[in-house]
């Protein structure tokens, strides 16, 4: 999030309000209110009992755990790619 414009945008998260800033538009930021908030529910279901911080951690470590897998799918398919090329520029007497 690119902490650039002006003006915010009051959400509500978790049971606080924050003030986003951003460039990519308050839809946008909406968006990710609303993943996380989801997920911060599905944890707090999961949890019942814990406390806001404990929830918010999990959640966070949940939403790492989603980045690092699909970077590691991105990973891998650019590996594929490139030896689907490689195999191409291979057919095509290409070096």
């Amino acid at each position: 999030m690119n902490l650039t414009q002006d003006a915010g945008h009051s959400v509500q998260l978790g049971g606080q309000t924050l003030i986003l800033k951003g460039t990519q538009g308050r839809e946008y930021l909406d968006s990710l209110v609303e993943k996380v908030e989801g997920r911060l529910n599905e944890v707090a279901q999961a949890r019942q009992g814990a406390t806001t911080l404990t929830l918010a951690l999990l959640t966070s470590l949940n939403l790492a755990d989603e980045v690092a897998e699909a970077q590691a799918r991105n990973e891998d398919l650019d590996r594929r790619l490139s030896r689907l090329a490689d195999r191409l520029e291979a057919l095509c007497g290409k070096e």
